[in-house]
């Protein structure tokens, strides 16, 4: 079993008619996500990422709600 590495904090802007829990659940089963907060009425998503993996245009894509899957 492969050890993680170090995580990073990542901050993202979201619109304030986000529906946190579906983008919250989106964004654990990207590759990279360790944890994500969503806090639409201050505006962020604030992830724990393993950087080496993370991929942080999907992530963009899936809060901007351009994500195929989410819809």
């Amino acid at each position: 079993m492969r050890i993680p590495g170090d995580s990073a904090e990542r901050i993202f802007p979201v619109g304030a008619g986000a529906d946190p829990v579906a983008l919250r659940e989106g964004l654990l089963r990207l590759r990279g996500v360790r944890d994500a907060v969503i806090a639409p009425e201050r505006g962020v998503v604030r992830l724990t990422v393993y950087p080496d993996s993370f991929d942080a245009n999907t992530a963009r894509k899936l809060i901007e709600g351009k994500a195929k899957w989410l819809r």
